[in-house]
């Protein structure tokens, strides 16, 4: 969380594969813990988080496509940052990757969530999720994955290498 105050934000959050941790940050107790998908879903790693205000958002290596296949679509899990329910959910079926060469960026920038991976960058609407557009990247030629860096005016994510 980006504040102005001084104040340290209430919450640490800590995601551990599917579960995101919403801890007290004096105290260290759990305040909250939500899974970043339904309890019937095939299982899915969090690969990113973010925090802006009022919000967790989780990045994940989704559900694989076919029994024949590792391949998954990303997924995008916003989270209540007080009580840890979910806002939205959505799936990203622009893409299927291999399980393995799963990279992403994620950042919150006011009212968006931007989201890039294997050479696509969308922005999502923080407010409920909804698409407002989705572009491919150039630099994307070459064997695996390409870690991918995001940077607004005054703010930057960088993308960690494998």
């Amino acid at each position: 969380m980006y504040r102005t105050s001084g104040e340290p934000p209430p919450l640490v959050i800590a995601v551990v594969g599917n579960v995101v941790n919403a801890l007290d940050r004096r105290t260290g107790e759990t305040v909250w813990t939500a899974a970043t998908e339904p309890s019937n879903a095939t299982y899915r790693i969090a690969m990113r988080v973010a925090v802006g205000d009022n919000y967790v958002v989780v990045f994940s290596a989704g559900s694989p496509t076919s029994m024949w296949s590792a391949d998954v679509a990303p997924i995008v899990t916003a989270l209540d940052f007080a009580t840890g329910q979910v806002r939205w959910r959505v799936e990203l079926n622009w893409i299927a990757v291999n399980v393995g060469l799963v990279e992403g960026t994620l950042m919150i920038d006011q009212d968006q969530v931007l989201v890039a991976t294997m050479a696509t960058l969308t922005a999502l609407s923080l407010v409920d999720g909804r698409v407002q557009w989705s572009e491919a990247l150039q630099g994307a030629s070459g064997e695996g994955p390409r870690p991918i860096a995001l940077a607004v005016p005054g703010r930057s994510q960088q993308a960690d290498r494998n």
